[in-house]
């Protein structure tokens, strides 16, 4: 099922309420409050359609399309804040620059002691796979069990663009 413009609007202007801390009688105590005044949630951008048989999956493919579309549009603190949400942890901080030690080759790296993703430059802020791989390690890491490994991140990373891959394009089918 594609994702329309109207569920990643709606999910995106949710979203935004949320992280900007738009005041409890504009957001209601549930959500954001839509045209007729009843709360909207999380839950409401995400359902899916009644009847269509489609599970929590469908929410989870959605969310992360709607992360890879966030850091696509430069809005990466969103989508970690977003990311951080989806998974119940800590957002990490955000930065550019270097770990002393591992700089050869690198595009970003976690540091688990200050909790924060570095970017070794500006541009690999925006990369959806740098981003995302960077905060499954933050992920394991506040978990208590890091034992992530590189192929695991990759493959957590590619996840994502395969999802927002596949409810972009117009048939739901990959492209």
């Amino acid at each position: 099922m594609p994702l329309g413009p109207s569920s990643l609007m709606c999910l995106l202007r949710l979203f935004i309420a949320r992280v900007t801390a738009i005041s409890p009688v504009e957001q209601g105590n549930q959500g954001l409050l839509t045209k007729d005044s009843t709360a909207l949630t999380g839950r409401d951008c995400l359902r899916a359609p009644a009847g269509s048989g489609q599970s929590l999956t469908v929410a989870e493919d959605q969310m992360k399309a709607a992360a890879v579309a966030l850091i696509l549009d430069s809005r990466t603190e969103d989508a970690i804040r977003l990311l951080s949400q989806w998974y119940r942890v800590s957002v990490p901080n955000l930065g550019i620059g270097v770990v002393e030690g591992k700089t050869k080759g690198v595009a970003a790296v976690y540091s688990q002691r200050r909790k924060e993703i570095l970017a070794a430059r500006r541009e690999f802020m925006y990369d959806p796979f740098v981003m995302i791989h960077e905060f499954y390690h933050h992920l394991r890491s506040v978990s208590g069990k890091h034992r992530g490994t590189e192929k695991q991140a990759d493959k957590f990373a590619l996840g994502f663009i395969d999802a927002y891959r596949r409810l972009a394009s117009p048939s739901g089918a990959e492209p």
